[in-house]
């Protein structure tokens, strides 16, 4: 048995805030789950990163009336990385009980096992820039839809995911359903792979991917104000052999003065395997969290 899922995608926001217009704008779509895939904080800046700064510019995050929202760090997100006095302060606001119970999660180079309200159960894991920077293993995910968030170290940035042999077998094994770049990978935007039933660790081929017009995918309700890439058709409509591949980069710096433009955020919807919820406490984390080692050539 399944469940539909709606997730708001979105990332590098570079210290950005919705506003009440323009592309990204409040109120942020209705979902059950946000993932902001890295870049949360602008990359020299005149002004030093405090945590009053923060709190201003996550606030919008913190107050999204979504169950879950997963967050893990880009490379200008420092205070994953520093040992500063402010990148202390807000780590540890980052972990405090006022945001766990807001829904916010971190993901810090790791995969953890959700159980929602609605019953919905899925895997995410994480490969990011973090306080720990060693690349990670491919590892099965235990629960369908397997979620791949990878804002990646430097070694791994590509103009295309797939030009890159090692990314190219780390997400053949995996799999997953849905896989979340940021910037660097490709372009904003989303595209649809479909892998070999039959692969190999030695030659991995796979179809050309297919692009999604996405610029055709952006939806404004009128009752509510609500602007996004309506994505959640070709979410439900995907093979168990394809993976999502999404860029919902907020605020590029591209040379593109096209695609340096302020883009809104991404309305993905997934069938989740449905697991009954017999009592519920908090965010439905379940015990499964594995951390991961270093990559295996």
């Amino acid at each position: 048995m399944y469940v539909t899922t709606n997730f708001v995608i979105i990332s590098d926001t570079n210290g950005l805030t919705p506003s009440g217009y323009g592309e990204f704008r409040n109120p942020i779509p209705t979902a059950h789950v946000l993932i902001h895939a890295g870049n949360m904080t602008p990359a020299n800046s005149e002004e030093t990163l405090t945590l009053e700064i923060f709190k201003k510019q996550i606030k919008w995050i913190v107050k999204a009336q979504m169950e879950l929202k997963i967050l893990v760090a880009g490379e200008k997100d420092t205070f994953w990385t520093g040992d500063g006095e402010e990148d202390e302060k807000i780590w540890k606001y980052l972990n405090s009980e006022e945001l766990k119970e807001s829904g916010i999660c971190l993901l810090n180079n790791e995969s953890k096992q959700y159980h929602l309200r609605n019953g919905a159960v899925f895997s995410v894991q994480a490969v990011t820039i973090s306080k720990s920077t060693t690349p990670l293993t491919p590892r099965e995910l235990s629960e369908d839809p397997r979620i791949i968030i990878s804002h990646c170290p430097t070694s791994l940035q590509h103009s295309n995911p797939l030009d890159d042999q090692i990314m190219k077998k780390y997400l053949s094994q995996a799999k997953p359903r849905l896989n979340v770049c940021n910037h660097r990978p490709m372009t904003w935007g989303a595209q649809v792979i479909t892998w070999p039933v039959n692969d190999t660790d030695s030659e991995i081929e796979v179809q050309k991917p297919r692009p999604i017009q996405v610029k055709q995918q952006i939806k404004e309700e009128k009752n509510t104000g609500e602007k996004f890439v309506d994505l959640r058709v070709f979410g439900k409509s995907l093979l168990k052999n394809e993976t999502m591949m999404v860029n919902a980069c907020v605020c590029p710096e591209e040379d593109n003065e096209e695609e340096k433009k302020v883009k809104p955020v991404m309305l993905i919807s997934l069938d989740c395997k449905y697991r009954e919820v017999v009592e519920f406490v908090g965010v439905g984390l379940m015990e499964s969290s594995t951390k991961w080692g270093k990559w295996e050539d």
